[in-house]
């Protein structure tokens, strides 16, 4: 496919002659998916378009909060309030648009949506061509970063679109603790800060905000943990089986991925979950000089350096967990 690359004027321009305008993000959503994808929508809905979010997967407790931030007439904090099929039955897109994906599978809807996507607005270093027009920062801290630069060139930056985009960076950048953060970073944050978020609130929802599900599936995650090349790698695990005891669903496992990485000497944590019998989420973070995504990359994932993530087949987590740790050894030096 032939791309054209284009600028935040040009998408801009382009944005501004489109309507019945359908965004998507990437299934199981993070705070860069969803900060972005419902700030576009209010964006383009305060231009006078018809916008429309939508994400194949419910939304986890943390990043409900979200949904409070897009146009009035639509807030709902359920957590499948941006799943397809709540799709107003009158719309009827016309245009496009996907954001923070870096290839279309990742929408959990490629099917559907495979020849269908007119413009991707992505940062990932590493993606598929599967729109004929992009606006790609590559390796910036979050996409949050590039829909900041296109509310302020269309004029559409208010105070909820940029409570979604403080959300969306401080999610993908580790609260601004990634090696991708850059002075640009901080100087949008500023922008942002200066219409008066409540960024200490967005915060609160963010990292401090814990349901007893959630919990339950920490307890898990804790009890399966594992030490590898010396307490360099930490590795845990949630079984189909632990899934099926109804403690807690897929959507309550988000903060599972942090887990391993913050134990003392550990530079890559690894967080395995059997979505269905056989079929794994591999969730990847890492310290500095172990880039998490050249790993995923190997089991047909990717992201960023020090997160990153791939969906593998396996016949045993046991087989997979060796063999992730082989390719981890074969890549990185653990050192002493």
């Amino acid at each position: 496919m032939t791309v054209r690359e284009m600028t935040i004027a040009e998408t801009a321009e382009l944005l501004c002659e489109k309507d019945d305008i359908l965004i998507v993000c990437h299934a199981h959503p993070d705070g860069d998916a969803v900060g972005c994808g419902v700030a576009l929508e209010r964006m383009l809905t305060s231009l006078g378009k018809t916008a429309y979010l939508i994400c194949a997967d419910v939304l986890p407790h943390h990043l409900r909060f979200l949904l409070g931030y897009r146009p009035s007439d639509r807030v709902d904090t359920d957590a499948g309030a941006l799943r397809p099929e709540r799709l107003p039955a009158s719309f009827s897109s016309s245009f496009t648009v996907t954001v923070d994906v870096a290839s279309i599978e990742l929408t959990g809807m490629a099917a559907q949506l495979n020849g269908k996507v007119d413009l991707k607005i992505d940062h990932h270093a590493i993606g598929g061509d599967f729109a004929p027009q992009s606006l790609i920062y590559r390796g910036a801290s979050a996409c949050g970063e590039i829909i900041y630069d296109l509310a302020v060139q269309l004029g559409a930056l208010d105070i909820e679109t940029a409570s979604a985009l403080y959300a969306a960076v401080s999610s993908d950048s580790g609260s601004f603790r990634f090696d991708s953060v850059t002075p640009d970073t901080i100087m949008r944050v500023y922008g942002m800060m200066r219409l008066g978020i409540d960024h200490s609130e967005i915060a609160e929802h963010l990292y401090n905000s814990c349901t007893q599900a959630e919990m339950a599936a920490q307890r898990v995650a804790l009890n399966n943990l594992e030490y590898f090349a010396d307490g360099r790698i930490a590795i845990t695990h949630v079984s189909a089986a632990e899934f099926e005891r109804g403690e807690f669903t897929y959507a309550d496992t988000d903060s599972l991925n942090s887990i391993p990485i913050m134990i003392d000497g550990v530079k890559l944590g690894i967080v395995f979950k059997e979505e269905r019998a056989g079929h794994y989420r591999m969730s990847t973070r890492s310290g500095r000089g172990i880039a998490a995504n050249k790993l995923c990359a190997q089991f047909g994932g990717g992201g960023h350096d020090r997160a990153a993530g791939a969906a593998i087949d396996a016949e045993s987590y046991e087989a997979l967990r060796d063999k992730v740790i082989s390719a981890a050894l074969g890549l990185f030096d653990f050192g002493k």
